[in-house]
């Protein structure tokens, strides 16, 4: 009788330890399919965020585009002070010293903003303005182009340094200067 209550003892016990360790295994399982599930979610997040992101990107180019036709159509329009500035010119305004020139100077006096490079922010910002007559840059807007989810910081960097161009050879309509709208990615 002895020898059975210990074999039944054992028994339990051995019952009891495999339970426990199939309780265990079954948790960490449990643990190991929601960390893959969140891992797999993530994942998702990022994918969706980068087709939303593109999908943007398509929006505004289509819309820059139909406005760069519109603007084709159009010679002139009036700025809020009154200025007529011209969409297209005979010849148009010149960078002194040529393209090459204008990415110099922009190469040396663009500088990152700190904040975006902290936030990791990086895009194309397209700078509209206008070439004066006597050659000077006015009316410096900059735009983002995939739709404002660039940083402020990057905007005022790229208004910045377009605003403290040196002065151009201006746009020339029947052989006198004119104000001219001007673009730069």
């Amino acid at each position: 009788m002895k020898k059975l209550f210990i074999t039944l003892v054992v028994a339990c016990s051995l019952l009891v330890s495999c339970e426990t360790k199939t309780k265990e295994k079954q948790e960490e399982a449990t643990t190991e399919e929601a960390a893959e599930t969140k891992k797999q979610e993530a994942v998702e997040a990022v994918a969706a965020k980068r087709a939303a992101i593109e999908k943007a990107i398509e929006k505004k180019t289509e819309e820059r585009k139909m406005a760069m036709e519109a603007k084709a159509k159009a010679l002139t329009y009036k700025n809020t002070s009154g200025m007529v500035v011209y969409y297209k010119v005979e010849t148009e305004p010149s960078y002194v010293g040529g393209s090459t020139a204008m990415m110099d100077y922009l190469k040396a006096n663009l500088k990152y903003p700190t904040e975006a490079s902290e936030n990791g922010t990086e895009g194309t910002v397209y700078v509209d303005f206008v070439i004066g007559q006597d050659g000077k840059v006015k009316d410096v807007v900059a735009i983002d182009y995939a739709g404002n989810d660039i940083d402020q910081p990057l905007l005022d960097e790229a208004i910045r340094v377009v605003s403290s161009m040196p002065a151009w050879t201006p746009g020339m309509q029947q052989g006198k200067p004119v104000n001219t709208s001007y673009s730069l990615p």
